[in-house]
């Protein structure tokens, strides 16, 4: 690596949240996934000048923020009365988003009820809102739905 002093360079890197770490088996080979797409302008930054002797080069890496993605919406699930139901949301994004759940539109405060779901991700760039699901609670009198 050249570089002129007191300068910083740039160079391609490998980063990520978490950071990626590579790991092998040895009695069995293994497959890289298919890469992810970065987010745009990913770099990584290398002061070419020690910024304390006893440190050696520091590295910085210096990402561009990327607004909430929802990469796996909810989906409708139906349960029985009484037993537990899941609703799940992925979501991506620079830095890590936070996810805040509504029921029938409204922040979710108390107990969990039967009602339209959906899942809000933000983060310092942006925020994305997932598609609506529905929770449905099967009791012995069929299924219903209560209204808002």
């Amino acid at each position: 690596m050249k570089a002129a002093k007191r300068r910083i360079s740039q160079h391609g890197c490998q980063c990520g949240e978490p950071s990626p770490s590579p790991w092998s088996h040895p009695q069995h080979p293994t497959h890289p996934a298919p890469p992810r797409p970065a987010p745009p302008l990913l770099h990584c930054l290398f002061p070419t000048e020690p910024i304390r002797p006893e440190v050696g080069e520091r590295t910085r890496v210096q990402t561009e923020e990327v607004e909430p993605l929802i990469v796996h919406h909810p989906s409708d699930v139906v349960v029985k009365l009484g037993n537990p139901a899941t609703l799940s949301c992925r979501v991506d994004g620079s830095p890590k988003p936070t996810i805040e759940w509504l029921r029938n539109v409204q922040p979710m405060r108390g107990p969990s009820h039967e009602g339209v779901y959906a899942c809000i991700a933000r983060n310092s760039a942006g925020k994305a809102i997932s598609r609506n699901a529905s929770l449905y609670i099967a009791g012995e009198m069929g299924t219903y739905t209560e209204g808002f």
